[in-house]
């Protein structure tokens, strides 16, 4: 993610211009998956599974986490516990991006378990000044 140098909003700030792809560890897990997939059903009983296709674009699943990683290590993550970024005191961040994995489906009871618990954080926050 970066500012994006020829483009402003309706206020004439600046947007986002977000750059995404798999990598090579992405890639391995999804062909992990179709594998692993495949033996469970011809365990199963099924017969003639093929695996086909290729994976999606980013985001096109819009259930894809880990882009803005919750950790203790501002070396290796860009939230704290809290979801708050590190560097930028008044960022929450509080939906997939700060899960460092997640299962496959229905996030969003976590992500709003997350937000509530980053609420609650910055009332307490907001009540100490």
């Amino acid at each position: 993610m970066s500012i994006d140098p020829n483009r402003v909003d309706a206020w004439g700030i600046p947007v986002l211009k977000i750059s995404a792809e798999w990598g090579e560890n992405e890639k391995k897990l999804w062909q992990d998956g179709r594998e692993q997939a495949a033996e469970m059903l011809e365990a199963a009983g099924a017969v003639g599974v093929k695996q086909t296709g290729t994976y999606s674009i980013p985001g096109f699943c819009i259930h894809e986490t880990g882009t803005a990683r919750m950790g203790t290590d501002r070396k290796k993550s860009v939230l704290n516990k809290w979801c708050q970024a590190h560097e930028v005191d008044n960022v929450f961040v509080t939906d997939g991006a700060a899960w460092v994995s997640s299962g496959c489906q229905n996030p969003t009871l976590t992500m709003m378990a997350l937000t509530v618990r980053a609420c609650d954080y910055i009332v307490r926050e907001m009540g100490k000044a």
